[in-house]
């Protein structure tokens, strides 16, 4: 079902709130205000969005696939609060009525391309599992004291080879950290995998969407100048089931008229990717570790991709305390395109589990042949 949103002048003063309140956050100056701030400006874009849309689903009905259109395509639907504020002096996230706790959003480019039945054949049939790259941006020359918190500026990483590595527990593929999470690399494998993981800083340029781009380790003497543009990607082929694009404001950019956002993310789309998992602002490293291992789990076991990025939040909030409830912590991603869950037979656990059943099945026959055996004799 296909439900039209009229516009309202209201919403752009608390979309510009609700977007300032992520900033707040990150700087933990005010909490109390910055709170107030994010319950008011998120319930009543909820009463002016979801809510007469909510009215018009039949009860069974809990997915939602959106398709925002200009300012609304910065914010993320799913933390919209269901319930009004109440006065209280406690600053907490983590219990608000959020939206997404009763329906499962994901996003779509357009009406004609969702709802477009596909001839969907899950890539995994056809080639490798998961490409998985993490760079560490160490210069090895010089000590370095800090590391980066968000995945925004071109300093050190610590949490993304730790998010790539676990990848490595539940799935076959190659995993690139380091000095190997070239650019080079990158451009050599992308086409032969069915998942791309990619845990790298993310960089974007205002006022030139083309040269916005995804940040690699820059060997010495290399061709590659370390940073994949959009321009460059829009250039390959890229035939895959899903591309997660982990790192800071993959899912920002220009507003382009009759065509969206023109993000990192979109790009990947074009470039062929029919589920793309992207960023709507500067994502904060170790919390975005701990997010994308709740995700992959719920892969593995079966969930199709918006599910799984619920069950994801939704763990996250329930499991990573207090000091991370706040929305910039766990909300910035969404999933944009096709939902449908990734072929089973991808987990590496699975292909262990059933090497394991059969091991005991032919222990189990040659016991039983042993047995016969001498019973004959």
């Amino acid at each position: 079902r296909f439900i039209p949103i009229a516009k309202d002048t209201i919403l752009t003063h608390h979309m510009n709130q609700l977007i300032n309140s992520f900033q707040v956050g990150r700087m933990k100056d005010d909490e109390s205000l910055a709170y107030d701030q994010f319950r008011k400006s998120s319930h009543i874009l909820y009463t002016k969005l979801l809510a007469p849309l909510v009215d018009k689903l039949e009860n069974e009905e809990k997915k939602l696939t959106i398709m925002p259109d200009g300012q609304l395509a910065y914010i993320p639907w799913e933390v919209l609060t269901t319930l009004p504020p109440t006065p209280t002096d406690q600053v907490n996230y983590r219990n608000l009525p959020y939206f997404f706790r009763d329906y499962v959003v994901s996003y779509g480019h357009s009406a004609t391309v969702t709802f477009h039945d596909f001839d969907y054949k899950p890539a995994i049939f056809r080639k490798n599992a998961v490409l998985a790259m993490a760079p560490t941006y160490l210069d090895s020359k010089e000590m370095v004291a800090t590391t980066a918190v968000f995945r925004d500026t071109p300093m050190p990483l610590k949490w993304n080879s730790q998010e790539v590595r676990q990848l490595s527990r539940y799935f076959k593929g190659k995993f690139l950290t380091g000095s190997d999470a070239t650019e080079k690399a990158f451009k050599k494998w992308a086409g032969d995998y069915s998942v791309l993981h990619l845990a790298v800083h993310g960089q974007v340029d205002p006022n030139n969407s083309m040269k916005s781009g995804l940040l690699f380790e820059n060997e010495e003497g290399d061709t590659e100048d370390g940073l994949l543009h959009i321009h460059e990607i829009l250039k390959l082929n890229l035939s895959m089931d899903l591309a997660v694009l982990s790192a800071c404001n993959t899912g920002f950019g220009k507003q382009r008229k009759g065509e969206g956002i023109m993000s990192l993310g979109r790009a990947f789309a074009y470039a062929g990717c029919p589920s793309v998992v992207m960023s709507h602002w500067p994502v904060p490293d170790k919390s975005t570790a701990h997010l994308m291992g709740y995700f992959y789990q719920a892969l593995v076991d079966g969930m199709p991709k918006d599910e799984a990025l619920r069950f994801a939040k939704l763990s996250f909030l329930d499991k990573e305390g207090q000091m991370n409830d706040h929305p910039l912590y766990w909300a910035g991603f969404f999933v944009m395109g096709d939902t449908r869950p990734l072929s089973k037979g991808f987990s590496s656990v699975m292909i262990w589990s059933i090497i394991a059943v059969a091991l005991v099945f032919l222990v189990v026959m040659i016991v039983l042949r042993k047995k016969s055996a001498r019973s004959v004799e």
